[in-house]
């Protein structure tokens, strides 16, 4: 469908529109699609948005105003991109990639590429880099399972393998300094403790994409104190 038979179908009293397809969409003033784009489930676009011809976009996106995606965009589910954000044509994100306001992409970029590239980045730098784990009272991991973490001990995730995602199979350790509730995972850390563990470079799994670089996720750490 056109822009023009997009915003020839009425809109719900929250605002979405619903194509014959079932797909929910809603537009915001000046919103311009090139040929062949398609919308995933619950878009939201905002004003004065320039979608390229072959753009796709994943379910529950949402562009902030003045966003451009040149030809052959392809964003997964959930990708959230902030203001005046410039995508080159070509450029593939993961699910669940943030991109802050006026982050710029070249052509051919891939979320996947840039978490390699990372992780590159980290092998050059030293064999091995200490980061911050937080973990309760109890020495138990504070977000999944229930893992100890008893000082000296190696733990590992052998699920974990290398991707663009950054909430997967893994160990979650974050960059030193950082707080979980700054990301918002927790509302305060009054009941856990920070200890520093050893990760070498060769596990780290996801090493940070774009906005997404406080928290990393490995296969294997050492628990230092």
């Amino acid at each position: 469908m056109n822009i023009k038979e997009i915003y020839a179908i009425a809109p719900r009293p929250d605002g979405w529109r619903v194509l014959p397809d079932g797909k929910f969409i809603k537009l915001g003033n000046y919103v311009k699609l090139g040929n062949d784009v398609k919308l995933g489930t619950y878009v939201t676009l905002g004003n004065g948005v320039t979608l390229g011809n072959y753009v796709t976009l994943g379910n529950y996106v949402t562009l902030g105003y003045g966003v451009k995606l040149g030809n052959g965009v392809k964003l997964g589910n959930s990708v959230t991109l902030g203001n005046y954000v410039k995508l080159g044509d070509g450029v593939t994100l993961g699910n669940s990639v943030k991109l802050g306001d006026g982050v710029t992409l070249g052509n051919d970029v891939t979320s996947e590429k840039l978490n390699l590239e990372a992780i590159e980045e980290y092998k050059k730098r030293a064999p091995f880099h200490i980061f911050d784990k937080w973990i309760t009272k109890q020495r138990t991991s504070a977000f999944q399972g229930n893992i100890k973490y008893e000082v000296g001990s190696i733990v590992k995730e052998p699920k974990a393998i290398i991707s663009d995602i950054q909430c997967s199979d893994g160990l979650h350790v974050f960059r030193p300094f950082f707080k979980p509730n700054w990301a918002g995972i927790c509302e305060h850390t009054d009941n856990l403790i920070c200890i520093q563990v050893k990760v070498m470079s060769e596990d780290i799994c996801f090493a940070g994409v774009a906005d997404f670089n406080d928290k990393l996720r490995v296969r294997k750490l050492e628990v230092l104190n």
